[in-house]
């Protein structure tokens, strides 16, 4: 009789211990549903293994805890952002797991995405595989830079493990951002032997190194005659493609005029010289619409019709006057015929029902204008095909124009 009581009383003080502890689990939830933050889904094992750590860790996570419900549904302030990165730091890949837990994998909350990233950063340190391995996994695999926090860390770290298994990994977009990080890292270190072991880690190793170096000698000729040299030495066809346009970029910004000019002399084959024509045209434009138009309009460019269009046209939303000045002195007047067609074309398309007194027409009349001195046969002809009521409008402004 004294043994069955002692059975029963055993499972008597299971049994409360479990409803306590589904007592406390179920006002966690409870809590969940009302703190800003949110919660995920508290588990027994979640529930027990904070129950059975230290007291330090305990009171670590709590102190997260406490700073991602203050941010609720907000950003992180920089001082709180700084305060919780200083108790992330010292958390055990365990501590990092339950955190992790915490966190609702479908939560868009700005503090959320940034407790996140900090908590796999710190993994990372840790066990930077299995942080790895587990941010591919949904939810994490979703967010957006999460594996470049995940590299960046193991790279500084261990590059060629890291080199390794993204190797292993068979998959393109994560070579390509190892091979950017690393490439960049390479040649940041020491430009001197960078190539050398760029080479052994892969062809995106190669062409970010290539790239990285293109950047810091672009700045005079003698230092791009140097660098170009180097592909007598180092990667291939496809690195080197890559390198060319991260030349240009450079020098499109600080030299149009040379860079425009090298484009004899690129050693692309080609066929791949044509788009590469293209991309410094365009490169160039961006920064220096005059220039690059100026050059174009010579018919040995080759730069098709519709990318001098397309110059012309973001010159114009950026600088119309200017734009439209330098048009018609140039005489490229089949600029200002296309400008002022696609213009009045979303003016019928988008403008019609309140006027044209919008700020896509604030001074199409003098456009238009120049147009009808110039080919006063093709652009009448033009707009006797329009809507009366636009038409009309038109008339009306170019007449005005013309009377100031």
């Amino acid at each position: 009789m004294g043994g069955w009581d002692r059975t029963r009383w055993s499972y008597a003080i299971v049994g409360l211990a479990a409803a306590g502890l589904a007592g406390w689990v179920g006002h966690r939830n409870e809590v969940a549903v009302v703190t800003p933050g949110g919660k995920a889904p508290l588990t027994f094992r979640s529930a027990a293994r904070q129950l059975l750590a230290p007291k330090a860790e305990r009171d670590a996570m709590k102190q997260l805890a406490a700073l991602r419900q203050r941010a609720g549904r907000g950003p992180l302030k920089p001082s709180e952002a700084a305060e919780c990165w200083q108790i992330i730091r010292g958390f055990s890949e365990d501590q990092v797991k339950a955190c992790l837990t915490d966190i609702p994998g479908d939560s868009w909350y700005p503090a959320d995405g940034v407790l996140a990233g900090m908590l796999f950063q710190r993994w990372a340190q840790l066990a930077p595989e299995t942080a790895a391995q587990e941010a591919m996994k949904p939810p994490h695999g979703r967010t957006r830079g999460m594996m470049d926090q995940i590299l960046a860390t193991w790279l500084a770290r261990d590059q060629e493990g890291a080199a390794r298994w993204v190797a292993a990994a068979e998959n393109a977009s994560l070579r390509d951002t190892c091979g950017r990080m690393l490439g960049t890292m390479l040649v940041r270190q020491d430009p001197s032997t960078a190539l050398a072991k760029a080479e052994a880690l892969g062809p995106e190793t190669m062409a970010w190194a290539l790239g990285e170096m293109a950047r810091g000698m672009a700045a005079t000729a003698e230092s791009r005659k140097a660098f170009l040299a180097l592909r007598e030495k180092h990667g291939g066809q496809m690195e080197w493609q890559r390198a060319i346009y991260s030349l240009t970029s450079a020098m499109a910004e600080q030299d149009p005029d040379e860079v425009l000019a090298s484009l004899h002399d690129t050693g692309l084959t080609p066929e791949r010289q044509n788009g590469y024509r293209n991309a410094v045209f365009r490169m160039v434009g961006e920064q220096h619409p005059r220039k690059a138009l100026e050059w174009a309009a010579d018919p040995a460019s080759g730069v098709p019709k519709g990318n001098r269009f397309s110059t012309y046209m973001n010159w114009m939303q950026d600088h119309p006057k200017e734009a439209a000045a330098w048009a018609a002195e140039s005489g490229s007047h089949d600029l200002i015929e296309f400008n002022v067609r696609m213009d009045v074309e979303a003016m019928v398309r988008y403008r019609r029902a309140t006027g044209t007194g919008s700020a896509w027409t604030a001074d199409m009349a003098e456009r238009l204008r120049m147009w009808q001195a110039h080919d006063p046969a093709a652009s009448g002809k033009w707009m006797k095909a329009l809507p009366p009521d636009i038409r009309n409008q038109l008339n009306g402004r170019t007449a005005d124009a013309a009377g100031k």
